[in-house]
């Protein structure tokens, strides 16, 4: 009996050892990485975006009910991401095939409420470290404060700064700091191109003039270096920046519109196939999905001009899905409708209740720092239309384990409209219809059940304005 319970014991170390190697062994292999970590005082979801292909779907990762997580990472090469949470907050993240990163979070602040272990914490804290040194210094606020001259003599002594601060960080590699030299000639060269254009008016069209050894390198930029797009968001804008120069000078006067086809003749020119793909999916995707009303005829000839011109087949499936899902949400489609949601009051409410009437909702979370900023303004406009045929309907996104904590900042708030707890916070089929990633999120629907606006402005934004009467309420 001793000796069948100690095989029964080596038996389970070993189903225990194997199972404790195969977590470690996606970490060790060189095509992956090992990101860990806690979570305290937040409830949101966690997203990896790959900073070298924005439009790489985001990676999430999972939160265990304990705030713990863990998720390995495939990668062939050392890559930034950007760390990014629910309410919009993100941060600087580095990578490298076989690193093992543990990331501390506290709250909703990614600014401050995180911090890095591990390896890969060095280029992580260097790469916070050089926002910082980046943010010393912009350019709107100094705009009428300092000429031009005082502006690039700044900018240059901010570049100097961030190039001293890589020269003496302990730690990173000679690789790294030969394409961070890179990456930093490319943000000082953005951050002029920038200048120029926020000095661009009637009376000066083309903005002020930068000193010739800048704006030559600008105007000349290539647009042929594919390693340099995949390595620099600044030399990405660099390249995005030369294709609306040359639009900009086919606008017609008498209109000043300016035509997605007008972009998509000049990205054709673009002579390196990766980057004229990646440029076409970025204005399509751009042309569809931050304009305000968007015909479904205007949505298909994007369709037509990018689909005439694209040849990556999976940034074509990437498009097709965007397409297809702004189809769905333009405006006078009908809305996607939500079925007995908990209302604060009691009972159950769905979309279909409020037949005949305007709607106006609010998706937003207690854990959301600017939706909660929103609430005063949400109650100034409730006010403000109370005689009107319009209802406003806030539906939190909350997890069932916050339902207590909902309830509680309703009464003790004393928060006004119709209060509704979603079914599956951010998996609710309503939510994933309206592709609700991020938060506080607003959405005004017609009396006949109609979209008017699947991303409308935030009560703030609106609260001193008409745009209300002029949605016909």
């Amino acid at each position: 009996m001793k000796h069948k319970f100690s095989i029964l014991l080596v038996s389970i170390i070993l189903i225990y050892a194997c199972k404790n190697e195969s977590k470690q062994d996606a970490a060790t292999k060189k095509e992956y990485a090992l990101v860990s970590g806690k979570v305290t005082n937040y409830n949101g979801f966690l997203k990896l975006i790959n900073k070298e292909d924005l439009h790489e779907i985001k990676h999430e990762i999972k939160i265990s009910d304990n705030g713990t997580f863990e998720d390995t990472i495939y990668l062939k090469q050392p890559k930034e991401y950007l760390l990014e949470n629910a309410v919009g907050q993100s941060t600087n993240m580095y990578l490298s095939p076989g690193a093992q990163l543990h990331i501390k979070i506290d709250g909703d602040n990614l600014g401050e409420g995180v911090s890095f272990s591990g390896n890969g914490a060095i280029e992580t804290n260097y790469l916070i470290h050089k926002k910082t040194l980046l943010n010393s210094y912009s350019i709107y606020p100094n705009l009428k404060k300092e000429t031009t001259e005082e502006i690039v003599a700044n900018l240059e002594k901010r570049h100097v700064k961030m190039l001293d601060y890589l020269d003496t960080k302990d730690g990173l590699t000679d690789a790294f700091k030969e394409n961070e030299k890179k990456r930093l000639h490319y943000t000082l060269l953005n951050s002029l191109s920038e200048y120029t254009s926020m000095t661009r008016n009637r009376e000066n069209p083309e903005g002020y003039a930068l000193p010739e050894k800048y704006s030559t390198q600008i105007s000349n930029i290539p647009m042929d270096r594919e390693a340099d797009y995949r390595l620099s968001e600044s030399y990405r804008r660099l390249v995005s920046t030369k294709i609306v120069s040359k639009v900009r000078k086919k606008i017609n006067p008498d209109t000043n519109f300016i035509g997605a086809d007008l972009f998509f003749e000049e990205i054709k020119k673009i002579p390196n196939e990766y980057i004229m793909n990646e440029v076409a999916f970025s204005q399509a995707q751009g042309s569809i999905l931050f304009a305000d009303k968007m015909t479904t005829e205007r949505l298909q000839n994007i369709y037509d001009d990018y689909m005439g011109m694209a040849t990556d087949e999976k940034r074509k499936k990437d498009f097709m899905k965007i397409y297809e899902s702004k189809l769905a949400n333009a405006p006078g489609s009908i809305s996607p409708k939500f079925e007995n949601y908990e209302n604060y009051k009691g009972g159950k409410t769905s979309l279909d209740d409020f037949k005949g009437q305007y709607v106006f909702i609010d998706v937003w979370a207690t854990w959301c720092t600017p939706c909660k900023a929103e609430i005063p303004f949400l109650e100034k406009l409730e006010k403000k239309y109370h005689n009107k045929n319009i209802t406003f309907v806030s539906i939190s996104v909350d997890a069932q384990k916050d339902y207590d904590k909902w309830k509680r900042m309703i009464k003790d708030k004393n928060m006004a409209g119709i209060q509704l707890f979603a079914d599956k916070d951010f998996d609710s089929e309503f939510i994933k219809a309206y592709n609700i990633f991020a938060i506080p999120r607003f959405i005004l629907i017609d009396s006949e059940g109609k979209i008017i606006n699947s991303e409308s402005p935030k009560p703030s934004e609106m609260i001193d304005t008409n745009w209300m009467e002029e949605q016909g309420i």
